[in-house]
């Protein structure tokens, strides 16, 4: 069985991994420390994780986030996992209207149907962020070496800025590499 096996295929699989462990848990401690890569750099993702509290409640998912007056809450950037898995609201949820919220209402469906905690909706925007990446290997091939899709491949997969946001639900990084597969 392993004669059919190819260079191509170990590659695709190395890939995989290799994007998977450093996007969901920065395995080779590329993105710097576990402060810089845990703490989001925008605090976004609050806006995601309160649309789904929001939701529900209210049975609209949407992107926005809740008002809480308690400075002590933003003292704790990470504070906001603990509202998302207590399910703890704020006074009054703030509807970001800049932005559809497609993700909100995506990972609420899943979170609402299948109980995903946040560490589950982490680890799904990694395997579709890693499986994006290992098909970039595959498809510039058609007009590059296999080195140099590996090269790029690899580039994606360990580039710190890309690594600390890879997980994020609020900005799923995965989805801005989409149009690359129209050319």
């Amino acid at each position: 069985m392993l004669k059919y096996i190819n260079l191509k295929t170990i590659s695709f699989i190395f890939l995989f991994i290799f994007s998977l462990l450093n996007y969901n848990s920065n395995f080779l401690n590329v993105a710097g420390t576990q402060d810089f890569y845990n703490i989001p750099s925008s605090n976004g993702e609050i806006e995601s994780t309160d649309g789904i509290i929001y939701g529900l409640e209210n049975g609209e998912f949407l992107l926005g986030r809740y008002s809480r007056e308690n400075f002590e809450n933003w003292q704790d950037p990470l504070k906001y996992r603990e509202f998302f898995e207590k399910k703890i609201k704020g006074d009054e949820f703030r509807k970001y209207v800049s932005a559809y919220g497609l993700q909100v209402k995506l990972y609420g469906k899943l979170h609402q149907y299948f109980g995903l905690n946040l560490q589950n909706l982490h680890l799904i925007n990694s395997i579709i962020f890693s499986f994006i990446t290992s098909l970039f290997f595959v498809y510039l091939q058609k007009n590059f070496s296999f080195k140099q899709s590996l090269m790029f491949a690899l580039a994606i997969a360990s580039s710190p800025w890309v690594i600390a946001h890879a997980k994020d639900i609020r900005w799923i990084t995965w989805s801005w590499y989409l149009p690359l597969f129209s050319l």
